[in-house]
């Protein structure tokens, strides 16, 4: 056999003998769906449902992750559609029997919000959605759910941010519950919602595919009066389109990027942004702009923003860095509080942005996150000792970098 093919088939995820057994065990819906992806088409919401749904049901772990790997990222790459973004999405709903359309609304007395990212950003950074719900938690007047996962292709994800910090995600439902109802901010494991697909599907894909849309947004025990999503993907339109599909009350979608082709799931100075919602279903004049964030935001400093922004490698060394943001490293605090300043938007608290980022940046300036911070830590019976040790470390490390 010449070197060549050996390297590639040694290469495969699959061996020549799994690979013909996966060709051969295909429904007619996933030959289909592949045949009419590979052409640049569109697939059929019936095909495309059955489709997936098999594929889930394979148990094979191998056979079943090669062949989800063909679909959503073959979706993605000739242009994924409505109807197929719900079909993949119903189908993986349907493995959990969970219907997003029939779950309660969070028992707040005030304005509630769900805040999600799609992950998988093209450029990694490091936790500023959680630490901007943080923020956001301090205001008053709004609860904030924020949907969390291990992470998978960042060094710390939404959950990891939490639980190395010292705080204990709690397995029962009435629990979290209780704890948001008493600090305005929980975090909400998506693993919880959707256990059976989760242990199909995390860990395996490493850019946005036709699922990150509105997966991580819509998987929550509760529905919310407002969604603030971010996507790392220039299509927030379809994000949009997709959580009024299922009927989100109101949702705001943003992605930002500094050269076109990195896009991520958070609002980032030295990048265009592009954002889009609605007010009511039954308002079709969207909430939409595009801009640069400078011409917003008056940029404090002129160093690169991913120097700024951008992940360690070191899981405790990331989290340090993203907590000196509340310890006095201005230039990141002030990505913590443009985002902050979007949730606020979101959630139709201030007028303007403007309004809305001086509200975020005196709330980081007085202190009151790292209270939070404490609070949530102690309601959820994790360990602020914890904490305090990275908070130490966070102030110096603020110190070291002005």
């Amino acid at each position: 056999m010449d070197g060549r093919i050996r390297a590639t088939i040694e290469l495969l995820p699959l061996s020549v003998t799994q690979l013909t057994a996966v060709r051969d065990s295909l429904s007619p819906e996933l030959h289909e769906a592949l045949f009419t992806t590979n052409l640049g088409r569109s697939v059929d919401y019936d095909t495309l449902y059955k489709a997936f749904s098999f594929t889930l049901s394979q148990k094979d772990t191998t056979e079943r992750t090669f062949m989800m790997g063909m679909l959503l990222n073959g979706i993605m790459a000739k242009g994924a559609t409505l109807e197929e973004v719900s079909a993949l999405l119903d189908a993986a709903f349907h493995v959990d029997r969970f219907n997003p359309t029939t779950r309660p609304k969070f028992p707040s007395k005030q304005k509630t919000i769900t805040v999600a990212g799609s992950g998988k950003k093209g450029q990694k950074t490091v936790n500023i959605s959680s630490l901007a719900s943080v923020v956001a938690a301090c205001h008053g007047g709004i609860t904030i759910l924020k949907l969390c996962s291990p992470s998978t292709s960042s060094v710390t994800g939404s959950q990891d941010f939490f639980t190395i910090l010292g705080g204990k995600v709690q397995e029962s439902s009435e629990q979290i519950m209780k704890n948001t109802l008493e600090t305005n901010l929980g975090f909400f494991p998506v693993e919880d919602v959707l256990p059976k697909f989760a242990s199909m599907y995390s860990g395996w894909y490493f850019a946005p595919h036709a699922m990150s849309f509105a997966l991580a947004g819509m998987a929550c025990r509760y529905k919310t009066d407002y969604l603030f999503y971010g996507l790392a993907h220039p299509n927030v339109s379809l994000s949009v389109n997709t959580f009024r599909h299922y009927g989100y009350p109101q949702a705001l979608v943003a992605s930002s990027t500094q050269d076109g082709t990195h896009y991520i799931d958070e609002i980032i100075s030295q990048c265009g942004v592009s954002m889009q919602g609605y007010r009511s279903l039954k308002n079709h004049s969207p909430r939409k702009s595009y801009f640069y964030v400078d011409n917003e935001v008056q940029p404090i400093t002129t160093e690169p923003i991913q120097k700024i922004i951008g992940q360690l490698p070191d899981q405790d060394k990331n989290i340090i860095k993203g907590l000196s943001a509340l310890c006095g490293n201005a230039p990141l605090a002030q990505q913590v509080a443009i985002n902050t300043a979007t949730i606020f938007v979101a959630a139709e608290m201030y007028g303007t942005f403007t309004e809305a980022y001086e509200k975020a940046q005196s709330i980081i300036n007085s202190g009151a996150p790292i209270k939070k911070l404490r609070e949530l830590i102690r309601v959820s019976g994790g360990d602020t000792k914890v904490l305090d040790d990275f908070l130490h470390n966070a102030k110096e490390y603020a110190i070291n970098n002005k």
